[in-house]
């Protein structure tokens, strides 16, 4: 249909939880998008792991095509269903824990396996002990680098006065190159 600007700039929020595997296979593998996948943890719920997407769009060759299909994709997408499903039923503080972090675990295991992984992480560093408040930056991985594991406790929960700034710092999102 041609609905997006010449190029698109493409934001998606929880791709990891309750998950879009169609997504993610779809802007990663496909020539006319360049993707970042950050993993970040989620506001209000710092124990719980998610992805965000960010992809440039460009037309070309593959714009509007439909993207390889992949049988483990749809296993992915199925549990994703359900959760979402379980989420709104009930609500998504119930989901969170050994469920949601199992799923999580297989998403990002069976996207490694395809060559998918996040390129970015967001970390949070409070200045002067949290005196001065507390900066989240984002960090670029190299290839192959896993972001770091979650310690146990929010650097932000340590904060008053809502002095909690973000700074995108060095790292460039790879569509905008």
């Amino acid at each position: 249909l041609g609905l997006l600007a010449e190029p698109a700039v493409v934001v998606a929020d929880n791709v990891l939880k309750p998950g879009a595997p169609y997504h993610v296979w779809r802007i990663s593998t496909m020539p006319h998008y360049r993707t970042d996948i950050i993993d970040l943890r989620e506001f209000g719920s710092a124990p719980v792991e998610d992805w965000m997407t960010v992809s440039w769009v460009r037309r070309g060759e593959t714009y509007g095509k439909a993207a390889e299909e992949r049988r483990e994709l749809t296993a992915l997408a199925r549990e994703s269903d359900r959760f979402r499903l379980r989420a709104m039923a009930t609500s998504m503080k119930d989901l969170v824990g050994d469920p949601l972090d199992e799923f999580a675990a297989r998403f990002t295991a069976e996207f490694t396996r395809l060559g998918i992984r996040s390129s970015l992480y967001v970390r949070t560093t409070l200045i002067n002990g949290g005196e001065d408040g507390a900066v989240s930056q984002l960090v670029r991985l190299a290839p192959g680098e896993a972001p770091p594991k979650w310690a146990g406790h929010d650097p932000r929960d340590d904060l008053t006065g809502g002095r909690w700034r973000s700074d995108l710092g060095g790292a460039r999102f790879v569509g905008a190159e």
